[in-house]
């Protein structure tokens, strides 16, 4: 029996980026089946990044979205003060098939994962911001130092 795996739902970017001075991004979601989807989006906050005490979520979480239309979801930053440098989050997008009548069949759960970036600044170069970071070295562990403003995703496995 042949396994078939469809990517029901797709975004508009590979990421979410909330502007400097800005509070929300949309990102547009469009179902490429047959049949209608319940999408579901989940915020998730990195255990390194408190989002500079900031709130991040999505609206709507949960919606429709029928076959082969388009749905926008906002993404939301909010937080008392401005900001001074980029935070880092991800959002998950996963939908839901309808269920179907019958025995015998298996359904998987597909969701796309995407970082949001809020603060950035479009002004702020990307060149100069790599000889920023700075490393040290304390017993037997490298420890890598960003004092920019902005965001940098690293891979933690390394080889010599």
């Amino acid at each position: 029996m042949p396994l078939l795996a469809e990517a029901q739902v797709q975004p508009s970017a590979s990421e979410v980026l909330i502007e400097k001075g800005q509070k929300e991004a949309t990102i547009d979601l469009k179902n490429d089946s047959n049949e209608a989807v319940l999408l579901y989006s989940k915020v998730t906050i990195l255990p390194d990044d408190d989002l500079g005490g900031g709130v991040l979520y999505t609206v709507p979480q949960a919606l429709v979205v029928a076959p082969g239309k388009t749905q926008t979801v906002r993404v939301i930053y909010r937080r008392n003060k401005a900001i001074d440098k980029e935070h880092i989050a991800r959002v998950l997008f996963s939908g839901l098939p309808p269920k179907e009548q019958g025995a015998g069949k298996v359904k998987f759960v597909i969701g796309r994962d995407l970082p949001v970036v809020v603060g950035i600044d479009p002004n702020l170069s990307e060149v100069d911001t790599w000889k920023m970071i700075t490393f040290k070295q304390t017993h037997r562990e490298l420890c890598m130092i960003n004092s920019s403003r902005k965001v940098f995703n690293f891979d933690p496995t390394m080889s010599s």
